[in-house]
């Protein structure tokens, strides 16, 4: 048996030792915050505007509104404590029209913003994991 010295040396190792910094880390965190989200989402949605592919899709789209719903979406997914208050993927994107094309290369180029801002493939894997779900909701032809 431990005797109680012992249980609290074991607590305090485990307290200061704990869990690493990695683990503790959210994925919102590793994301750069707030800034680093506003800063990726601005050169993703740059990067859709210019996209010929997608272009059209973006050609009347109130930027600032969507860049805010975007760093809130993305906040409220990576566990950055954000509440998403937009609306949801499939009434939004019904009239759109988007095919699988489309969502392709704008998955493509949030990706290429993920990495111009410095953001480790397998961070960008995690947030690609939680918004590919959406994809069934996006894609309406």
């Amino acid at each position: 048996m431990f005797s109680k010295m012992k249980l609290l040396g074991l607590f305090i190792a485990a307290m200061v030792c704990g869990p690493t910094a990695s683990a503790q880390s959210t994925l919102y965190s590793e994301l750069g915050g707030n800034n680093g989200l506003t800063k990726i989402v601005a050169n993703a949605i740059k990067r859709w505007e210019q996209n010929p592919v997608l272009a059209a899709q973006f050609k009347n789209a109130d930027t600032e509104r969507l860049e805010k719903s975007l760093v809130q979406q993305f906040c409220a997914l990576s566990g950055g404590g954000c509440k998403y208050e937009g609306g949801d993927m499939k009434t939004v994107h019904e009239k759109m029209g988007v095919d699988t094309h489309q969502f392709n290369a704008l998955a493509e180029d949030l990706q290429t913003a993920l990495s111009e801002n410095g953001i480790a493939s397998s961070v960008q894997n995690r947030l690609i994991a939680l918004l590919a779900p959406m994809k069934r909701d996006v894609v309406t032809k």
